[in-house]
């Protein structure tokens, strides 16, 4: 019985291959969470967001992600976070510009969308270019009284 438990170390030092001993499955949870109740968020300050009414201590963009649809309108997604402890409605709309910073008219989305921001949570807001000649976006938000 001594003899073998050291015989695969005794064949892998003499350059043998031995047979891998393979563990039995033991389901795993995975847990993310921060270090701390509150983590610290940098909080930038893009001139693309404007809010009207609403503190930056209590919603902040985190991220700004910029594509192109396949046949070449420019789409965002601006990643925003509640920072309060309850739930906030709020109105929101894209503005598209062109090269000049003149904006562009959009009919098919022209008015303000709803939406609710669960306390302490991320929301995606998406917008695609209403045409391909635009620059850059401006998101306006304001609180739905």
């Amino acid at each position: 019985m001594q003899i073998a438990k050291f015989l695969p170390l005794a064949l892998l030092a003499a350059g043998c291959a031995t047979e891998e001993v393979v563990q039995p499955y033991l389901p795993q949870v995975n847990t993310f969470s921060t270090a701390a109740p509150q983590a610290a968020v940098a909080q930038v300050a893009y001139k693309q967001f404007i809010l009207d009414g609403i503190a930056p201590t209590m919603v902040n963009v985190q991220e700004i992600r910029r594509s192109r649809t396949n046949d070449g309108y420019e789409r965002v997604q601006v990643l925003v976070k509640n920072f309060t402890t309850s739930p906030m409605p709020v109105k929101y709309r894209f503005d598209w510009q062109d090269e000049n910073g003149v904006i562009i008219d959009d009919p098919d989305h022209g008015g303000w969308e709803r939406q609710t921001l669960i306390a302490g949570d991320d929301a995606t807001f998406t917008s695609i270019a209403p045409k391909k000649n635009c620059a850059d976006f401006r998101l306006r938000m304001k609180l739905a009284l």
